[in-house]
């Protein structure tokens, strides 16, 4: 799991250049079925395509959609529509909700990547949003941030990830003392969630 998340990138520019088979649950209970390109964090609407290519495009508003199921080649990809807050702070909850890739879901916590709109396109290295949402919580919080001229990788997951999981002091520690890095994400939340549950 060390490099899941380098694993995921390449995956998802590889997946991303053409339109792949969906499934999608609206907010009114109904679903939709068509291709579409993979979703950004930034997109307001998006384009469903027609499976056999006949007949019209839909564009569907974010506001419309609850969760995006992508079925791809290898895998079956969940996005869900998540409140965030607007930077690693962690204070202010941003005014949309943003569509993020469900990565690990746990009984105490679950965690979601989101991407960069505007990089995609030109298929090179994209922003990386990586968050996490507890029980109870208003808002997930963004727990590491990778771009792809950032030097130091693991700058904003040592600060804000630390913060995060301080409930879990011998975690938090692994953390600043770099034993976790922003790669080991998964690891974290993991361990995380086997503490909460009384497994550690």
């Amino acid at each position: 799991m060390r490099n899941f998340l380098l694993l995921i990138v390449i995956g998802f520019f590889i997946n991303s250049v053409s339109a792949q088979k969906v499934v999608i649950e609206m907010t009114d209970g109904t679903t939709k079925e068509g291709q579409m390109d993979r979703v950004t964090t930034e997109m307001k609407s998006y384009k469903l395509k027609p499976i056999d290519k006949e007949g019209k495009a839909q564009f569907l508003k974010k506001d419309s959609i609850k969760t995006i199921t992508y079925y791809t080649v290898d895998d079956i990809l969940v996005y869900e529509k998540v409140p965030i807050f607007k930077n690693p702070n962690n204070k202010k909850i941003h005014k949309q909700e943003a569509m993020l890739e469900l990565l690990y879901s746990g009984k105490n916590i679950t965690l979601y990547i989101g991407y960069k709109a505007g990089e995609i396109a030109s298929n090179s290295l994209t922003d990386e949003y990586l968050f996490c949402l507890r029980p109870g919580e208003k808002a997930a919080s963004m727990v590491s941030w990778r771009f792809g001229q950032q030097i130091n990788k693991n700058t904003i997951f040592r600060k804000a990830g630390a913060e995060y999981f301080k409930d879990y002091p011998e975690l938090q520690e692994k953390i600043k003392n770099k034993k976790y890095k922003y790669t080991d994400i998964m690891d974290v939340v993991m361990e995380y969630d086997n503490w909460k549950s009384g497994v550690n």
